[in-house]
């Protein structure tokens, strides 16, 4: 899953061929863009890739659809401006996407991928829910890389013993979608 808007199509695209480019042959490759605000022209300039990759399916996912689950989220009182509501539709991939998706990796649309996410996948136990990066210099840092974040309640015990709380990069995980639907994680 990629999320994004018009502002990520030229980025979403490179992210796409960077995947492509790494996977192991014989595997598909099927992309759910989150979108918001894109126009068919957009849709038709990530299309170009179907044709270079025939592995690959791109499906997109309109997000106007699905505002109702964010109205709870006041973009315009974000501390940080440059983050869009399209930062949080990865949210909603549990409750989105079909249902023959079992595992399904987020990448932020402005990331490259230089391993291939077929074996990643493989690599991960199949009773484990999510795999993620751990952010080791945000973590042995965090007085001051994540000093906003001190303030906060629910990051206490994270500010006591960073590695029982570890934080994470949550621009590229990997969800078990099957288990944690089963445990009904969107609501």
């Amino acid at each position: 899953e990629i999320t994004g808007d018009k502002n990520y199509v030229y980025p979403m695209g490179v992210l796409i061929t960077s995947i492509a480019e790494n996977l192991s042959q014989n595997t598909k490759l099927r992309v759910f863009l989150f979108i918001h605000n894109l126009s068919e022209q957009d849709k038709q300039e990530l299309n170009v890739l179907m044709n270079k990759y025939d592995f690959l399916q791109i499906e997109y996912v309109d997000m106007d659809k699905y505002l109702h689950f964010f109205k709870e989220c006041d973009a315009s009182t974000f501390r940080l401006q440059y983050i869009s509501l399209a930062t949080y539709f990865r949210l909603s991939m549990f409750k989105i996407l079909p249902d023959d998706v079992d595992w399904c990796f987020y990448v932020d649309g402005d990331m490259t991928v230089d391993t291939d996410l077929a074996k990643l996948q493989a690599s991960v136990p199949a009773d484990k829910l999510f795999a993620a990066v751990m952010e080791v210099f945000a973590m042995t840092e965090r007085d001051t890389i994540l000093s906003h974040l001190m303030k906060m309640t629910d990051f206490k015990k994270f500010a006591k013993d960073p590695f029982s709380a570890p934080y994470f990069n949550a621009g590229f995980f990997l969800a078990n979608i099957k288990q944690l639907r089963k445990l009904n994680i969107f609501e």
